[in-house]
This record gives C-alpha cells, structure tokens and sequence, in this order.
C-alpha cells in the first residue's frame, strides 16, 4: 500500500511505499524479481551466529532459498507485518542487496521518529554495524551520505555520527562536524578492526561497545581537531 505526503524528497513530495514482509523483492536494471521467505536455516543461523549477533537479535530476520540471503527488514510497522524496505546479505559469498521502496533510504527510520523530540540518534554506516552496537535509538546511512531531505526530517533530534574507523569514515566525520554535529573519533588501535561488527564477530559485548562508543563521542569542534590529530 502506499501513504502519501508522509515524508518530502528534496524537490517533491513522494508516496511512502510499504510491502508485507513475505517476499524477498529485488530489483535490478529496472526489472524486480520476487522470492518467499521462510524462517531462518541452519546455515543462515550458523552465518548471523559467526558475525557476532545472538538468536534474539536475529529472530526478525528471514531467509531466501532461492538466493541464499538472510533479509533484514526495515519496519513500516512490524504489527502488521509491513516493511518499507529491506536488506538481503548472502550466507556464502561477500554480497548482499538493499531494496528500499522509497523515500526515506535509511533503516530504522519510523522507530527514531516515534522517539521523543530532542533524544539521541545513532547513525551508523551499515545496518550490522548499527545491530552491533545495540542502541535502539539508531539508524544507518546505508553505505550513502545522509541527504538533505533526512538531515530535515530529524532536525529535532540530536544525531550522532558513529562510522568506520578508516579513511572514508574520517572524511565523513570531518564533513558531519563541520556541519555542527557531534560525531565518534575511534582510538587509533580501532583502525585494526575498520567497524563496529568486527569487534562482536571477536567477542566483544554490547556493553562494552556502547561503553566504547559514548566515551568516544566528541563535540564537533572537538571531533574536527582530534581527526585532524590522527591523519598528521
């Protein structure tokens, strides 16, 4: 079904498009293709059990036979079973497929908007990066820069940019806090690891990564100068 005027793209007002989660739905070259989706497998389980989640973090999650993926869904509203998106990652080979109907292109969105104005919102990179960390109140860019239309969209929010501990996060962090927004500086001994699923794939507990992660939360003046420090 679609619901219309929900949200505003840059230049127009789009349909907010939501689907039953009961399909894989997968559209490349303009051409969709639509699989069912059954309970989680062994091997799906074996797969998310080895990138560091618990079974209750996953118990949302479905599997597709026909690609071999786990399907993350992005609620709409999970009472009635409808996703406005969702994420397909292969158990087997290094790949995996967003499909978001439309606007807004980011996970998590409808939970951070039923927060009250002012709370905190994590931003993550990735959606496993973002499930490792275990705050709720996030969301995840996707692999895209955060658009105008969502930066709008949750103005009323402080946002918190946690992103990966490499070059290209680093770019991000000096991009976001010139923007005014506060922003994670990892510890050098971070770039090891490049994010935050790397830490649970090793054992490393929710706790202490949101322990991490709040330590490592700087003002964005003090986020431009630290990054500035680590590249010297």
């Amino acid at each position: 079904r679609q619901i219309q005027d929900v949200f505003k793209d840059e230049e127009e007002k789009t349909l907010f498009e939501v689907k039953s989660f009961t399909n894989a739905i997968y559209t490349v070259k303009d051409k969709s293709y639509e699989y069912p989706l059954e309970p989680l497998n062994d091997d799906a389980l074996i797969y998310l059990l080895g990138r560091g989640f618990t079974r209750d973090e996953v118990k949302d999650f479905k599997f597709c036979k026909e690609s071999n993926d786990v399907v993350i869904p992005f609620w709409y509203n999970k009472n009635l079973n409808e996703v406005y998106g969702m994420q397909m990652r292969n158990i087997t080979e290094k790949r995996f497929h967003i499909q978001v109907f439309s606007n807004p292109k980011v996970w998590n969105i409808m939970y951070c908007l039923s927060l009250p104005k002012g709370s905190d919102i994590y931003v993550f990179e990735s959606v496993f990066d973002a499930l490792s960390a275990g705050f709720k109140n996030s969301t995840s860019t996707l692999g895209r820069t955060l658009g105008a239309a969502i930066k709008e969209m949750l103005k009323d929010y402080n946002l918190i940019f946690v992103l990966d501990a490499d070059k290209s996060g680093d770019d991000s962090v000096l991009k976001y806090s010139k923007e005014g927004f506060k922003c994670v500086v990892h510890e050098k001994d971070m770039y090891n690891f490049k994010d935050l699923n790397k830490l649970r794939e090793m054992g490393v507990s929710i706790e202490e990564i949101q322990s991490y992660i709040k330590k490592r939360t700087f003002s964005a003046l003090k986020s431009q100068m630290l990054i500035k420090m680590i590249h010297i």
